[in-house]
């Protein structure tokens, strides 16, 4: 398996350092204040990343809502991610010691994308609803963590997470909890062009029982999409607009109205600027 270090928040002293708490704090009750969560058992609260129909850490601490930021939260340079890449996470505070959180990776219909890695120190990894979540063991300053990305290209994806940074006042309330997200694209660079991955996605065949065109593809991105036959001497024959559609898998039929002769026509697919060709014999 490849693999890329990504450090994602530029400050010393965050990254690579190994932080210790006792026995006493690894076993901590579920709301005192700084440990979100239960203890070392991962048998933690899911889906408070702040995530589409998700709650945040005020689910259980009260206080300040926040957008998280360069100080307090998760930064990155990278934008993109490619198939199979494991790649390093590191969240945390430079302003506060106590802190706890949740991050979650999901496509644009919020499904599981990709898996954490387990073993990173102070931390569980937990699933509930078809997510997986990794999130503190116990209270600390920031976390590196690691994710691997899909084997597929699985279209534009969001990291949501959320962090609590406590007031150490052994209750839940005061507290300030910094919510962010961030966007990562497909890079196809690593293999196919991305218009060789998304041709190899699309399906064009004649049904000449029912005299009907079966168009199946699947796509990456909301994307406008066009039907176009042509004959061999450039004459187009038909044209149909299929309008927009979402992300992911899609199947259509068209009825050929006017096709007069049998023979070799070019079928093809237009979504957004690309065009996705077939040579098909028509009827």
């Amino acid at each position: 398996m490849n693999k890329k270090l990504l450090i994602l928040i530029p400050m010393a002293g965050l990254v690579g350092l190994t932080f210790m708490s006792n026995t006493t704090e690894n076993f901590e009750k579920y709301h005192v204040d700084g440990i979100t969560f239960t203890d070392l058992s991962g048998a933690s609260q899911t889906g408070v990343t702040g995530a589409p129909g998700e709650a945040n850490c005020t689910q259980c601490h009260t206080g300040t809502v926040v957008a998280a930021d360069a100080t307090n939260g998760m930064t990155t340079t990278a934008t993109t991610y490619q198939v199979g890449q494991t790649y390093s996470f590191a969240i945390g505070s430079l302003a506060n010691a106590t802190n706890g959180f949740q991050m979650t990776v999901l496509d644009n219909n919020n499904n599981k994308v990709g898996s954490f890695v387990a073993g990173a120190a102070n931390t569980s990894i937990q699933s509930a609803g078809g997510k997986e979540y990794i999130n503190q063991s116990s209270k600390t300053q920031a976390w590196a963590v690691e994710w691997v990305a899909p084997a597929t290209d699985m279209g534009p994806l969001t990291v949501y997470y959320a962090m609590n940074s406590t007031n150490n006042n052994n209750g839940t309330s005061g507290d300030v909890v910094y919510v962010g997200t961030h966007s990562l694209t497909f890079d196809g660079t690593n293999g196919l062009t991305n218009h060789q991955k998304q041709d190899e996605k699309v399906n064009l065949f004649f049904n000449a029982k029912a005299n009907e065109l079966n168009v199946k593809y699947s796509l990456k991105e909301k994307s406008n999409l066009m039907v176009q036959v042509v004959d061999l001497s450039g004459k187009v024959i038909e044209e149909v607009k299929l309008g927009q559609k979402s992300f992911g898998p899609h199947s259509s039929k068209i009825q050929l109205k006017n096709i007069q002769n049998e023979g070799i026509y070019i079928v093809s697919l237009f979504i957004n600027n690309g065009i996705y060709s077939r040579k098909i014999n028509l009827k």
